[in-house]
């Protein structure tokens, strides 16, 4: 957890440099009802997250940063199927939303991005990014996609 730790300093000091302060972390209890409420278990670098990190827009709070990117908050968070079924009209989700839980979004939703929730397999644990009916993946972990994040890389503009 230690890398983990180093590399979600960086993103906060990154939203910090930004004059932007990060909502505070969540009780594991939270978290477990949250994970009830979505019907997933969140991979454990998402979940190490949460408990340090409540993401952008608690307490009337700025909820994106300079590039427009918004990371949610625990009550924001669904599943690919769950917003995708929230929809006016709804629309078909991609195929798997039921296991991708989105946890950020760029421009208003022009695109989110989505952890994998599975817990195995080639991709468990890996970003995508998500729109129109075209999962990509733009990182094998959280902690690679925040690293891109911070980087401003191009790999988040798929």
């Amino acid at each position: 957890m230690s890398d983990v730790l180093e590399v979600l300093g960086n993103l906060i000091q990154h939203w910090r440099n930004q004059g932007l302060s990060p909502c505070s972390g969540y009780r594991q209890e939270t978290i477990a009802q949250a994970q009830k409420r979505l019907g997933v278990m969140f991979p454990e670098q998402f979940y190490d997250y949460l408990l340090i990190s409540g993401g952008f827009g608690c307490n009337g709070s700025v909820d994106q940063d300079a590039d427009g990117f918004r990371f949610w908050s625990l009550e924001r968070l669904s599943t690919v199927d769950q917003e995708y079924a929230s929809k006016v009209p709804p629309e078909p989700p991609p195929r798997g939303g039921d296991r991708l839980l989105i946890f950020a979004d760029y421009l208003d939703w022009s695109w989110a991005f989505a952890i994998n929730t599975e817990t195995s397999g080639d991709d468990s644990g890996a970003v995508f990014a998500i729109g129109g009916d075209w999962p990509v993946k733009v990182a094998s972990s959280l902690s690679e996609f925040w690293e891109i994040y911070v980087a401003n890389s191009g790999r988040l503009f798929p």
